[in-house]
């Protein structure tokens, strides 16, 4: 058996450093899920940060595409694998009207699940739109209602207070 095996070159290296030199206490968890169940407690997976909630990466993709202004993601789903296209910048006058309102939709799912509000400050910031031309922005706001794709949380609320959240909201 060679002396360069995983054990040798990484992990009792490790624990030399983790447990005399930095003091900490270390466990080993090989087995720790023997049968289903954590030898040491734990309820899931999860709770070692290795694993992602199921959807976290789509709100990466979404998150990226706001802070650089791309244009909305395309889905294609295959038979086991669904895979997600990403285009280049483009100005918001070379977006095609279906891509605008997905822009907007995606804009207002991001903003719900970080607990944040839609409204036309936040599209102005997404698509920079300066504030002189705020028109701009509420008339994308108001394609994506029309598409049915966003809907107006007060639908009773003057204009310049209006708020709005994806359709599933």
């Amino acid at each position: 058996m060679s002396t360069y095996t995983e054990d040798h070159l990484i992990e009792q290296p490790a624990i030399q450093l983790l447990e005399h030199e930095l003091g900490w206490d270390s466990v080993n968890a090989y087995d720790e899920w023997s049968g289903g169940v954590s030898s040491l407690g734990r309820e899931s997976m999860r709770q070692l940060g290795i694993c992602e909630e199921r959807g976290h990466g789509i709100d990466e993709v979404v998150s990226h595409i706001e802070v650089f202004q791309l244009p909305p993601y395309r889905c294609r789903l295959g038979s086991r694998h669904t895979t997600v296209v990403l285009c280049r910048y483009k100005t918001l006058k070379e977006l095609a009207p279906e891509e605008r309102v997905h822009a907007v939709y995606h804009h207002c799912c991001l903003r719900f699940v970080n607990n944040e509000i839609t409204n036309n400050e936040s599209v102005r910031a997404r698509f920079g739109i300066e504030k002189k031309n705020s028109a701009q922005a509420s008339r994308l706001l108001n394609e994506a209602l029309d598409a049915g794709r966003i809907k107006l949380v007060n639908p009773d609320a003057a204009n310049k207070l209006r708020r709005y959240m994806s359709y599933w909201a």
